[in-house]
């Protein structure tokens, strides 16, 4: 027996939590069609996990449920973490304004990226998806923003983040 056989289950639940992670990072939760469209995967999957249980009745119905909770669970945590990504932006966001200032005082220039300033760790950063906090600069200063499905929010040198809905 291959390892893929012996462990076909557990490697499709695997598959179904990063894949429910990145789609939960990503897709809004108040698109009525992206919603409809995990629903349906999960009623896919049931069929799906009771086939893979076989010969063994307890397996069966283990896989059968396992397999939808697992990716709708994944999505619903997801979503959870670029909400929590997007409050840490808000919430910590001053740091990182205080930082791109002490750095343009003592090189004359705003920072390209924002790994130049050297600090530990930026807020918003996500679980899969990487950080939801994008920088840019310009003539005038930089610009910072974080979105989180319809939320978002700026910052400039002159004005502090302010969540816009």
């Amino acid at each position: 027996m291959s390892f893929i056989q012996k462990y076909k289950i557990g490697l499709i639940g695997l598959f179904l939590v990063v894949f429910g992670v990145m789609v939960g990072e990503e897709i809004y939760f108040n698109n009525p069609a992206f919603v409809f469209l995990i629903w349906a995967l999960c009623l896919a999957l049931f069929p799906i996990g009771w086939k893979l249980g076989k010969p063994h009745k307890p397996l069966q119905w283990a896989a059968a449920l396992l397999l939808p909770a697992v990716l709708f669970g994944s999505w619903v945590y997801s979503g959870g973490d670029r909400r929590t990504a997007y409050m840490d932006c808000l919430k910590n966001g001053e740091e990182i304004r205080t930082a791109l200032a002490q750095y343009q005082v003592q090189n004359k220039k705003y920072p390209e990226t924002l790994s130049q300033l050297g600090l530990v760790k930026l807020p918003g950063d996500r679980l899969i998806g990487g950080n939801i906090l994008e920088y840019s600069t310009s003539k005038d200063g930089y610009l910072l923003s974080a979105r989180a499905f319809n939320s978002e929010s700026d910052a400039t040198a002159k004005h502090p983040f302010k969540a816009i809905q």
